[in-house]
Parts: structure tokens; sequence; C-alpha cells
């Protein structure tokens, strides 16, 4: 139809969705770039991913514009609060969210420093 959006006609990306086709995608470079336990560490980072939307937002994924500083600080206190994370599990889960370009370029989350430091 003449009266779409370019935004209807693209499929809106989605945070969970982009992270396990990354998942995916290292998950075929074990032992090649990357050890079993990275991927790991990912896969976990995406089930409390999965958990904290969940949690927060009420819904089963979300747009990838809503990754923003805010995003990543309610995270973090998510993983602290509701999984009783250490500062250092807290930033291991956290830092492969700002590895990932696809989801950071959006809305430019700045710099990982931790303990709400997200300038």
């Amino acid at each position: 139809m003449l009266g779409k959006s370019i935004q209807q006609e693209e499929e809106i990306k989605k945070i969970l969705k982009i992270f396990a086709e990354h998942n995916d995608k290292l998950g075929e470079l074990i032992n090649i770039d990357y050890s079993k336990s990275t991927i790991t560490k990912y896969n976990t980072t995406l089930k409390h991913l999965r958990s904290f939307i969940l949690f927060k937002y009420k819904k089963t994924d979300l747009e990838v514009t809503k990754i923003n500083n805010l995003f990543v600080t309610d995270f973090e206190i998510y993983l602290k609060k509701q999984k009783d994370c250490s500062l250092n599990t807290t930033m291991k889960y956290i830092n492969p969210i700002a590895n990932m370009p696809e989801l950071t370029k959006a809305k430019n989350v700045k710099e990982i420093k931790g303990d709400f430091g997200y300038l």
C-alpha cells in the first residue's frame, strides 16, 4: 500500500532476537575464535536479558531503540537485586551488550563503567 511508512515496511529490530542471532554466530566459532566459556557467558546474558525484559516491561522482547543508558542501569540493578549478582558478575553480563554494535548504536550507549556510571 502507498500509505505504509518505511518503519512499517521494515521489520522492527528486537533486542532478544538480535542477541540470539549474535550468539548463534558466536557458537559456530567455538574453538576457532571463541572459547566455550565465552559462548556460555553470552547465552547466560541472553537468559538474564529475557527475564529482565519480562520483569521490567512485561513483554517478551523490546525494540532495539529502547537500549539506552537507563536501560543498562536498570539491567544492572536487576542483576544485583533480583539475581543477587556481585559487581564483577554483573559486569560480566553487561559487557556483552556493550560489545554488540547492533544493540548499542541505536541509542549510543556510552562507555560501560558499572555502578551506574553510564554517561
